[in-house]
């Protein structure tokens, strides 16, 4: 089965991140067990069929080939043009990884069953295996590179919306009540964003000045979710992006026109925040947070200082050049579907922007793109990738725009593979799918008018309809389907709604349980952030120690040379002396060449716990002192 088939992979690619491997060692276990099978005709194509056909994982030949490549290197195949045959070398053994691929099998089905169930009890809806699985798969291929390619074009039914609104439901419910389950979808998403390497030929090795070349520009909606006005996992996932890119030593910054359009954003949604037809997200999120219509005013105007503590800059949009203008009648007629046309100028102008900074480079690797436009709207980075292809012939070089998670994707794999970011991704994802939108709100609204007029409902009643509470437990009931709120749904579930408030003994559970769920929330957070702080640590500490290890063998190594000319300047004419420094040069030499070879490592591991342990104590300082 197709979709079991590729989940199983996932788990496989999780269970085989290791900080101390580049990221093609995780795959050659696979390539492996690959090899295993084929024995004859190997070819980087044949494997790549072969992985597709066991795995569903659609890897480059070329990375396959670089992999091959390393076998030959290893002494495990020969190579002869483009064909590999065996040596009498063996492979390692791959029969850990078959008796895992059970283990997999059964972790997924009670994975998939334990859906089944939620679905059933929680919505009243009957999925049968292949459908729960299918919903799964689908769902966390959300975080795929080869998903993201063709995620622009995906069917958006609303059949489609409700089916991945239920597993958002489910990961949410996971994250509440099951956290045994729930870590064993964390851990595919983690390998299907390990996977995700595979699409690469020209990643580098583990970093942590990868971008210190490149300039990443926040889009509006990036920069709002920075502030927290689009929900508190959107939040986590933007600041974790900002702080990845400052790990590899990035620049992040935002044009000035960018900046402006956020402004007059938080103003406008401050106008209207006490209007009862006012329900844009940033209302709605400012709202859920108890923010006021001032807090949104002064959050306006001290924006560069909000900023400031990302270190975000804003900077002034380049002249236009007539060599590196593009075609923006082209774009804007394209974007025809925005219902907001300053955004779309706003959205054309970044474009540009971008464009006129590059100075004509088509990069063929994200590190070195030099500008980046970062956003998560993927309908413009369809649109501009089209443009690109069409009118530019870019062919493989990387595009001026990238969606906020292939970033935030591709830049964890380069730095360590903290666990916490594919859950915070997860949680994220959950909490886009299931939150309130805009069209959601008006048919609300829209509804309870009419039910009003007709006399179904009372003053009071449609009140309550227009609070985010009521319309939010509304679009979790629906599975924000639009279709479902007929007049006769909504006048039932007002009804319920009521009879459950004047329950005084629901009322005071649904607090508690609430304040539970905040307190149980506010651990993990802690937890989480410990946790990254511990591996930030982590890092400093490895790199320390290497650069140190480094340092000593050099210095033996220029110790070796030193003793040589100092025989050769000043003992010329001392044989006894000629013959002992002679034997002490080589002597030298001998012990570099041996501790090169054989202390390296060791001395390594030794100080970078040595560095661990010292920046671990000088990173709790200021809270003992404190």
């Amino acid at each position: 089965m197709e979709s079991q088939s590729r989940l199983i992979a996932y788990a496989y690619l999780h269970t085989c991140i290791n900080d101390d491997k580049d990221i093609y060692s995780i795959i050659e276990p696979l390539i492996s067990l690959v090899l295993s099978d084929i024995m004859v005709d190997i070819t980087s194509s044949n494997i790549s069929t072969a992985i597709e056909a066991e795995y569903s994982l659609e890897i480059p030949p070329e990375v396959i080939q670089t992999i091959l490549n390393r076998f030959v290197r290893k002494g495990y195949l020969k190579k002869d043009q483009f064909r590999y045959t065996f040596t009498e070398k063996k492979l390692p053994s791959v029969g850990g990884m078959r008796k895992n691929q059970e283990d997999f099998k059964r972790n997924i089905n009670q994975l998939v069953n334990s859906f089944i169930h939620f679905a059933n009890k929680e919505f009243d809806k009957v999925l049968d295996q292949p459908e729960a699985l299918s919903i799964l798969q689908e769902f966390v291929s959300k975080f795929s590179i080869t998903f993201l390619s063709d995620a622009y074009k995906i069917d958006t039914k609303v059949d489609k919306k409700k089916e991945l609104s239920l597993a958002g439901q489910y990961v949410i419910y996971l994250q509440q009540n099951d956290t045994v389950t729930f870590d064993c979808l964390v851990k595919l998403v983690s390998g299907s964003m390990v996977a995700n390497a595979l699409y690469y030929t020209d990643i580098p090795q583990q970093s942590l000045r990868a971008y210190k070349n490149l300039n990443i520009y926040l889009d509006t909606p990036l920069i709002v979710s920075l502030l927290g006005l689009s929900g508190e996992m959107k939040e986590k996932s933007t600041q974790k992006l900002v702080e990845l890119i400052h790990l590899q030593k990035g620049t992040i910054k935002c044009f000035s026109h960018v900046l402006e359009e956020t402004i007059n954003l938080l103003k406008t949604s401050a106008d209207e925040f006490n209007s009862p037809t006012a329900y844009g997200n940033v209302i709605i999120e400012a709202k859920r947070k108890g923010l006021s219509k001032a807090d949104l005013y002064l959050l306006a105007h001290g924006i560069e200082e909000a900023l400031s503590k990302f270190h975000i800059t804003p900077v002034p949009s380049p002249l236009y050049e007539t060599k590196y203008q593009i075609d923006e009648k082209y774009l804007e007629e394209k974007l025809s579907f925005y219902r907001n046309q300053h955004a779309k100028r706003v959205d054309v102008d970044s474009i540009r922007c971008i464009y006129a900074l590059r100075n004509g480079l088509q990069p063929r690797n994200i590190c070195k793109s030099r500008e980046l436009l970062a956003t998560n709207n993927s309908a413009l980075i369809q649109v501009v990738h089209d443009y690109e292809q069409e009118k530019m012939g870019r062919g493989s070089s990387i595009s001026a725009i990238i969606s906020s998670f292939e970033l935030i994707n591709y830049t964890w794999l380069i730095s360590s593979h903290d666990i916490s970011l594919p859950k915070i991704e997860l949680l994220a994802l959950a909490f886009s799918l299931t939150e309130l939108n805009d069209s959601f709100i008006a048919k609300v609204i829209k509804t309870s008018v009419s039910l009003k007029e007709q006399g179904a409902i009372s003053e009071e009643q449609e009140i309550m309809l227009r609070t985010l509470n009521v319309q939010k437990e509304l679009s979790d009931c629906s599975l924000g389907d639009e279709n479902e709120l007929s007049p006769e749904a909504v006048e039932a579930y007002i009804k319920k709604y009521e009879d459950n408030l004047k329950d005084e003994a629901y009322s005071e559970t649904r607090i508690i349980k609430a304040k539970l769920e905040e307190k149980e929330r506010d651990e993990q957070n802690a937890k989480d952030k410990e946790q990254s702080e511990i591996q930030v640590i982590k890092n400093k500490a490895a790199n320390c120690a290497n650069l140190t290890t480094k340092i000593v063998m050099f210095a033996l190594i220029l110790t070796g040379i030193a003793v040589t000319i100092f025989k050769s300047i000043y003992l010329r004419n001392s044989i006894t002396a000629d013959i002992l420094f002679d034997v002490f040069g080589y002597l030298i030499f001998t012990v570099c060449g041996f501790a090169i070879m054989s202390l390296f490592n060791p001395i390594k591991k030794i100080l970078e716990r040595l560095f661990f342990i010292l920046f671990r104590i000088l990173n709790e300082l200021p809270r003992i002192i404190g």
